[in-house]
């Protein structure tokens, strides 16, 4: 019985479960930590000094209802490298993709499906897709890291194949 979800998981998309959390586990992205613009869909992190897009490319960041609509859109790595460093959003043009690291410190461990702050990043797909960094593998000059956010893990994807989702970066490289 304890494989049930991940069948299900299989089956269906992963995002059609709710997140949960688990309340004895000290948060590692509190809300408190981030300073949210809800007018444009931004949330500057105190503690790594970076600035982050709420929502992923594709979405839309809908300030009424605070919250990411649409769905995000998926691209291949050297075609998610080229669409951050031509991003203007926000009145900023120096986003970028983030490195594995800085992607990997949004990251909530005490949820899973998503493993993420979803007061901070509403509707973050985690379906299997995953989230591009900048970081290539130190083997396989073919292959680049990405985050999962069902569980929050790191693995690495072909670059000139596999695609995934994008979320932009600013501040400390």
């Amino acid at each position: 019985m304890k494989y049930l979800p991940l069948i299900f998981c299989l089956s269906l998309p992963c995002y059609a479960f709710a997140q949960t959390c688990n309340p004895a586990i000290t948060a590692d992205t509190p809300t408190t930590r981030f300073v949210l613009n809800n007018d444009l869909g931004t949330a500057f992190d105190s503690k790594t000094g970076l600035t982050w897009t709420r929502c992923a490319l594709g979405q839309t960041w809908a300030k009424t209802t605070k919250t990411c609509t649409g769905k995000p859109a998926v691209y291949t790595w050297k075609n998610a490298l080229n669409v951050a460093e031509n991003t203007v959003f926000a009145a900023h043009n120096n986003w970028r993709l983030p490195n594995v690291k800085e992607l990997s410190s949004i990251i909530e461990r005490k949820c899973d499906s998503p493993a993420i702050n979803s007061a901070v990043f509403p509707n973050t797909r985690y379906d299997g897709v995953g989230f591009w960094s900048s970081s290539q593998s130190f083997l396989y000059d073919y292959y680049s890291w990405h985050v999962l956010f069902y569980q929050g893990t790191a693995s690495w994807r072909q670059q000139p194949y596999d695609k995934s989702y994008v979320r932009l970066v600013y501040g400390r490289n």
